[in-house]
């Protein structure tokens, strides 16, 4: 979606020995969007520049033509890379000569049957990012999702051989691993309330959930000990925890359905989120004000526990542990 991003130079990726897993780095990471600069750590009552100090007029201009200068260098990005992804659908990317990150998928692409349109919904979601900024309805947001957070569920489905036909299994599995990547996307989301509004000037939050605004959410960051503002993103947020969480409990089912190492490389995932998600849960869902994460030691006892289960060989429970 835009929000992560790496870099890949030429003499990391070789025609003649791709990986797979540098699909899922393209797919989730590419950088199509300038990176914003980096800011000091800010306290959690402290409110942005932004928020406090008008822009001056006469930068207004430049700022929108610079704006507009930078999303058309990231649309124009976005088309070539299209034109790159038809020609590996086609098989046309052969030549060392060629840009060699292309090279490595289009061999993946073939030997794992990669589904074109997964990557193809990627790209759109991508384009989405350049022109919405906002989403009316809590259905606007999940259409977001679908194209942005579950196509990446369903390559690494692809890469271990899974979901590639059109089986009620493949079904299932399919619609199990749409569950847990958009309930991922969104646990994110709502995680990161304050950076996505002043490093993308984005709101993830539906309109219909109390007339949430780009306006609004600056006014009340303003406001880090309004009792007013606090209460009312935690009116908001808790209805759309309620939705995620839901979403990781339909989706969970998967884990039983895949092979026990992949199992527990999904089980990763999703306790992973949710974790997280009961981060925002217990802090009130004040995530405007003061960002929630997990500690090194939570996530070390998360990924502990996964490898030792992989190695002895069980099955994750299906419990919330």
């Amino acid at each position: 979606n835009g929000k992560v991003q790496i870099g890949i130079s030429n003499n990391q990726v070789s025609a003649a020995n791709p990986k797979p897993h540098m699909v899922v780095d393209w797919l989730s990471r590419f950088a199509v969007i300038p990176s914003p600069a980096k800011k000091k750590k800010a306290s959690a009552n402290a409110a942005p520049r932004a928020a406090s100090t008008p822009i001056p007029s006469r930068v207004k201009p430049f700022q929108t033509w610079a704006t507009n200068a930078s999303r058309a260098r990231s649309l124009a990005n976005l088309q070539e890379l299209r034109e790159k992804l038809r020609q590996c659908a086609r098989g046309q990317m052969l030549s060392r000569s060629d840009d060699p990150l292309f090279v490595a998928l289009q061999q993946t692409m073939r030997e794992r049957q990669l589904p074109v349109q997964a990557l193809d919904d990627l790209l759109d979601a991508f384009e989405q990012d350049q022109h919405v900024s906002s989403y009316a309805t809590w259905d606007e947001l999940l259409h977001y999702c679908r194209r942005s957070a579950d196509p990446v569920g369903r390559l690494v489905l692809a890469l271990h051989g899974e979901g590639l036909d059109d089986s009620p299994r493949s079904r299932e599995l399919l619609a199990c691993s749409d569950c847990i990547c958009t309930a991922l996307q969104l646990t994110n989301f709502w995680q990161d309330v304050r950076r996505d509004l002043d490093e993308r000037g984005r709101v993830y939050i539906p309109f219909e959930f109390g007339g949430v605004s780009h306006e609004r959410l600056r006014e009340w960051i303003a406001k880090p000990r309004d009792p007013s503002a606090r209460r009312r993103m935690t009116d908001e947020f808790r209805e759309l925890s309620r939705r995620t969480w839901d979403l990781y409990r339909r989706g969970r089912v998967m884990e039983q359905m895949v092979p026990v190492r992949l199992a527990w490389i999904l089980w990763l995932f999703r306790r992973g989120g949710e974790e997280t998600l009961r981060l925002v849960d217990e802090g009130g869902y004040t995530t405007l004000w003061q960002r929630p994460t997990l500690s090194k030691a939570a996530r070390l006892k998360l990924l502990l526990r996964a490898y030792w289960g992989a190695i002895r060989g069980v099955r994750p429970p299906t419990s919330d542990e």
